[in-house]
């Protein structure tokens, strides 16, 4: 078991997450099944697929990626500065709704980073020079780690992250700064 630090503790920087739970070192990631109470990895089933798309053009240089996988993240929960008129992107789950138990397979993680990183890749062409993602998740832990895990510290913009408390995003924390290299 990881224990992680508190934010308020001063080892509680991006570069101790990336530190711990990069690329480079082999780490499993694991989901709790609600079900049948396992950490195991099911067998069988079709895996998760996932959809990526532009849900607005918009303007400005803040670009906000929703990921609706747990839930739906709505457009109205977002912040004002985001949900106004910023470029916005969206990573959902292709042929089933939002739901709690979609990760169910090895295979529905590494879809979701295949995912993950071609939309990194189309933003970044998208937005050339782009500094800050926001990132606005609906979404089990193990696929927050992934999403961690496939940022290139010299290649990926900041990421700010947001939490959804009581209805409304709000922020939480900024991670792959530039600052901590």
């Amino acid at each position: 078991m990881l224990i992680l630090p508190r934010p308020e503790d001063k080892l509680f920087t991006t570069s101790f997450f990336r530190n711990l739970l990069g690329d480079k070192l082999s780490c499993d990631l694991f989901q709790r099944h609600r079900d049948t109470q396992s950490w195991k990895w099911e067998q069988e089933g079709g895996p998760a697929d996932y959809e990526f798309a532009q849900l607005r053009i918009g303007t400005g240089n803040r670009i906000g990626l929703l990921l609706s996988l747990s839930g739906k993240v709505g457009q109205a929960s977002l912040p004002n500065g985001i949900r106004a008129s910023a470029p916005l992107y969206e990573i959902e789950l292709k042929g089933q709704q939002p739901n709690r138990e979609f990760l169910r397979l090895r295979e529905d993680l590494a879809h979701f980073r295949r995912t993950y990183q071609a939309a990194l890749s189309t933003i970044m062409r998208n937005h050339e020079g782009i500094e800050e993602l926001h990132l606005f998740p609906a979404i089990p832990a193990p696929v927050g780690v992934a999403c961690g895990q496939e940022l290139l510290p010299k290649v990926h913009p900041n990421v700010v992250i947001y939490d959804n408390v009581k209805g409304v995003f709000e922020y939480a924390i900024t991670i792959n700064s530039r600052e901590d290299l």
